[in-house]
């Protein structure tokens, strides 16, 4: 009798009756990787422990997912085996949890963990959750071989015939549609989607790894394909033998199971090729008891410790850079460690694959841009393994893969530079290519000292006839050198265009040189000086061409001697404010040019040499305009496409951008685009526009209504011919229900996310006549919390013939929780209010269950008996407190309530939000929307799904335990899937009825993805587990 036995340290033991012979060494941890063998040992089936129980019968593909478990095609058993605490010898379990399929050939994981497996026996690629269930199958294949999925999850499936084609994610109905046809390739057996958004194909009869390009079709020899043989080295030299399967590993670097060659390669993203584990057959050791083939050690090409392979098939890589194989011949499942490939963001991989990046270029990459720049950016590299990848930063931190990525075509990107009180040395940009990086590059101080007006983010600067531009003067100084004083004079001249025709005159006595405060709306970095702010004086004159009558209006600039002031590296100087005559027309331009700069370091006689920018052109044009109330973001006071302000919607942020002016706090100059903005009442109309010159009361409230659509009068104002504003009617991009910003999160437990509930109480028996108050609660989801919130009612009764309410509909907070008065009263008449209190309001912020107040109103004297009057949300959201003068967006959910009159009868409250019903049934008031319903029948009612954060259409989605898994210690490790803003115990019994239920885990917070806890403490006896939500 022959049995194989594996020690707790790597080695592998074959029992015989005569003794014992020893077959590989314990592991050797060195640089080029350390090959240790999982399990198997021979052709069988065995679960259990897999290092020394398991059997496997001609393994092929091999998957890893996130949480460090594998999965096996385990072919001639017909089965999938998940292997988990994968390397862990006394933990390591092998489960079968798919039988019965015909040869599976190869197993893979999508981004939402769902597994795909490809069975050679009935042709069919089927589609299973991360729970084993199963999903879908595609279209039968003829003799299909190797399958991938890339980033899309469009899965590509090679053929024998040579061909591959895309099988469509999202309708498994639909026919595959041919990438290669048949003869492209001679017997493919191994395809990986790679992070560039190729393909790459193990051309096994051709003895060639090649690329494909999906959406052309085109293919390009990567390396071999000069027959078989083993030669390692540059694509033109090296050399396979039937490669198989393979894989992209983190750092991009391409692994082999070259079957043939019985070794494991490796293609580096430079294109070389080198051996990972595995050697010749003549270095095998064939003596008495021994398994020529298979031996544990080291990753090499020679030596007495040189790690052997026989027959390797199947490969795949986890986000460590570990290496799972498996080989046929002896039934094996391997690892292999150390092996370099996978780098820290920022820094390469192993030395032997180290891939030059070059570090971008960008322009311009210096100088002082108040109001926006837009910056170019050139990519130098190019990769067939991944996208090569821009990150940058606008604050002088290093890039990470975790900072804003530029978008590039064509590896060219543009990045919108809008950065008030920072020059460009705070933008640090960063190419990566895969996990190497290059340098970091950032933008350079001024090499000479200039000032004079900068370009806006457009280039030359628009403005609308009768407008008023604000334009900074700036100064760039080089590395260490200090300003102290300045003069300067700017030339404003009107030009010819087209000839013969000049720009109005501006006179002199209308330009304004306003004054630089640390209170500015928008904040600009300018000279510090003791006791205050720098001081400037001015002085005007005029110069008349007398050949054409051409005016040009100069000013001089001077700073006070009596008030030196500190300026290092760059700070604006000036402001100027232009006016625009009322009898410009389209297409006039004004040349403004900033002349005999002069300046010291000391306010007295070290003289600081300067230069001028170049001059700045002024154009006139009809197509400036903005929305009336959409002033956030605010880059600057002019109203310019890009640079200017607003983007297109009304929402919390506009809300505090009036409401601060209107107390005083931060309002922009009252001749700018920007004051005009928020200057809303009265209210346009459609033959005037609206405004009154100041920012008040009703400006706040109006444009809060239009943010909460009680009004959907929205308006456009631009200057029109003769300076005159116009109006024309707008319509916002968001709705009441559509934030402005949402969170985005791609992990597989975000169904629906709602970071609060709004809830309004019940009041029974309530009299005709006499007032009723409703409570108001707030129920805040774990871990969010809110500082402040707006919301509106309306009170309706769908009685026929019912009076409704037309009394003042009011609302008082609870004075437990030291709620505020809101900050803002909206009438609805006859029947609503709305309320708003701006962020954050609420010290320390509201979490968890909250009585915030009460609605109150008059029931009409003849409200029938038996009738309900409802208490109806019409629009509420929120948010946390800013951070760093960042917003963000929360969305709220609402519940209404309802006051019966007369009666006792309540409907009982829905425990599902309004929101909630309308997402997913189209109206909140469809059957299949009820609380009770199971509309996609997997046991867990409507109800049951909104407090799980679960999908109510999709029979899958659902709350539920993963399949147990039992360690050798005893311990039991339980998954997941979890839910943002939900919280979870989990709990064990030893029967499943009855109350004795004991905690493993509390407070456990959903987060979207899977969440893992394990039980140590069970005992050796039959236990149950349940997870559950808490409250």
């Amino acid at each position: 009798m022959l049995m194989t036995v594996k020690n707790q340290r790597g080695l592998c033991l074959l029992a015989l009756a005569t003794g014992i012979a020893l077959l590989a060494t314990a592991q050797v941890l060195r640089a080029d990787g350390t090959v240790t063998t999982l399990g198997g040992a021979g052709a069988g089936w065995a679960d259990g422990n897999t290092f020394e129980l398991s059997l496997f019968d001609n393994p092929a593909g091999v998957a890893a997912d996130n949480a460090g478990n594998l999965l096996v095609a385990d072919r001639d058993n017909n089965a999938i085996r998940l292997i988990t605490a994968v390397g862990d010898d006394a933990n390591s379990q092998t489960i079968t949890i798919l039988s019965n399929l015909p040869s599976p050939l190869a197993v893979t994981f999508d981004a939402a963990t769902n597994f795909y497996v490809l069975t050679a026996g009935d042709g069919l690629v089927r589609q299973y959750n991360s729970f084993g269930n199963f999903i879908t199958h595609w279209p039968a294949l003829t003799k299909p071989t190797a399958l991938a999925i890339d980033a899309r999850t469009n899965i590509y499936v090679t053929l024998l015939n040579g061909a591959v084609v895309k099988l469509n994610p999202t309708n498994s109905a639909a026919p595959p549609v041919v990438v290669e046809p048949s003869g492209t390739f001679n017997q493919p057996q191994g395809i990986a989607a790679l992070s560039s958004g190729q393909l790459a194909v193990s051309d096994t009869g051709n003895h060639a790894v090649q690329l494909v390009n999906p959406l052309t079709g085109a293919v390009q020899l990567l390396a071999g394909g000069n027959g078989p043989g083993y030669t390692n080295g540059p694509p033109p030299y090296a050399a396979f033998n039937q490669p198989w399967q393979l894989f992209q590993a983190p750092n991009g670097a391409i692994v082999v199971a070259d079957r043939g060659n019985n070794r494991v390669r490796v293609i580096l993203i430079n294109g070389a090729v080198t051996n990972l584990y595995g050697v010749s057959t003549n270095q095998w050791d064939y003596g008495p008891g021994l398994f020529p083939g298979w031996y544990d050690g080291v990753g090499a090409d020679f030596g007495t410790n040189a790690a052997a392979c026989r027959d390797p098939v199947g490969v795949t890589v986890d986000r460590a850079g570990v290496v799972y194989t498996t080989e046929d011949y002896y039934h094996l499942l391997r690892e292999v460690t150390g092996s370099g490939l996978t780098g820290a963001s920022g820094a390469g991989g192993s030395t032997s694959n180290t891939v030059v990046v070059l570090p971008p270029t960008f322009s311009p990459n210096s100088g002082y841009f108040p109001m926006g720049q837009t910056i170019t950016v050139s990519n130098l590299n190019n990769s067939l393994f991944f996208n090569p990848t821009v990150y940058y930063t606008t604050d002088g931190t290093d890039p990470t893969t975790n900072s804003l990525q530029l978008a590039l075509t064509n590896n060219l990107g543009v990045i919108l530079w809008h950065n008030s009180t920072n020059d460009l040395t705070a933008l640090k940009l960063k190419a990566f290519i895969g996990s190497f990086a290059s340098a970091t590059v950032s933008g350079l101080s001024a090499a000479t000292n200039t000032v004079g007006i900068p370009p806006s983010l457009n280039g030359n600067v628009l403005a609308g006839i009768g407008s008023t531009i604000v334009l900074p003067v700036v100064v760039n100084l080089g590395s260490n050198q200090t300003l102290a004083s300045i003069q300067y004079r700017l030339d404003l001249t009107p030009e010819e265009s087209p000839p013969g025709h000049f720009a109005p005159n501006i006179p002199t006595a209308l330009l304004q040189v306003l004054p630089l405060a640390t209170n500015d709306f928008i904040p600009l970095t300018g000279p510090s000086a003791s006791g205050g702010s720098a001081q400037f004086g001015f002085y005007s004159q005029s110069s008349t061409n007398t050949t054409t009558g051409q005016v040009t209006n100069q000013i001089g600039i001077l700073s006070s001697p009596s008030v030196p002031f500190t300026l290092r590296n760059f700070g604006a100087v000036g402001l100027l404010a232009v006016p625009i005559p009322a009898t410009a027309q389209p297409g006039d331009r004004y040349r403004l040019e900033l002349k005999f700069p002069e300046g010291t370091s000391d306010a007295n006689q070290a003289s600081v040499p300067l230069a001028s920018l170049p001059d700045l052109e002024i154009v006139v044009s009809t197509n400036v305009c903005y929305l009336v109330g959409d002033t956030a973001p605010s880059f600057w006071y002019n109203a310019e496409t890009g640079t200017g302000f607003g983007e297109g919607n009304i929402s919390n942020d506009d809300v505090n951008n009036v409401f601060l002016a209107s107390l005083g706090v931060r309002v922009p100059f009252p001749f700018t685009d920007l004051f005009d903005a928020m200057d809303v009442f009265p209210e346009d109309t459609p033959t005037a526009a609206g405004g009154d010159g100041r920012i008040r009361f009703l400006d706040w409230q109006i444009t809060l209504d239009r943010a909460l659509r009680f009004q959907t009068n929205n308006w456009m104002r631009y200057w029109g011919p003769g300076g005159v504003r116009v109006t024309s009617a707008a319509t916002l991009t968001g709705s009441a229900d559509t934030p402005a910003e949402k969170i985005s999160d791609p992990l597989p437990g975000v169904v629906w996310v709602r970071q609060a509930l709004l809830r309004a109480g019940a009041v029974p028996a309530a009299v005709p006549g006499t007032s009723v108050n409703v409570p108001i609660y707030l129920n805040v989801a774990p871990g969010a919390s809110v500082a402040g919130m707006e919301f509106s009612v309306v009170i309706t009764n769908s009685t026929p013939g019912a009076a409704q309410v037309s009394s003042p509909v009011t609302f008082s907070p609870a004075p437990a929780l030291g709620i505020p008065a809101p900050q803002q009263t909206v009438t609805l008449a006859p029947n609503g209010a709305g309320w708003a209190w701006s962020d954050p309001s609420f010290d320390p912020p509201l979490e968890g269950s909250n009585l915030v107040g009460q609605v109150s109103f008059t029931l009409p004297s003849d409200a029938p008996a038996t009738s309900l009057y409802t208490v109806q949300f019409v629009a509420a959201d929120g948010a946390p407190a800013p951070t760093n003068n960042t917003y963000f967006q929360y969305d709220f959910e609402t519940s209404p309530g309802a006051v019966a009159v007369r009666s006792t009868n309540l409907p009982p409250p829905a425990i599902t939000s309004v929101e909630w019903r309308t997402n997913f049934f189209g109206s909140a008031d469809n059957p299949l929307a009820a609380d009770n319903a199971d509309p996609d029948g997997d046991g867990m009612p409507n109800w049951a799904e909104y407090l799980a954060g679960t999908n109510p259409t999709n029979a899958l989605s659902r709350l539920q335990l993963a399949p147990l898994v039992v360690q050798t210690n005893g311990a039991v490790v339980l998954r997941w899937l979890s839910a943002p803003y939900r919280a979870y115990a989990v709990e064990t019994a030893p029967s499943p009825t009855g109350a004795n239920w004991s905690a493993v885990a509390t407070n456990v917070l959903g987060t979207g993805d899977y969440l893992q806890i394990v039980d140590t403490n069970s005992a050796a006896i039959t236990r149950f587990y349940r997870v559950r939500l808490q409250p």
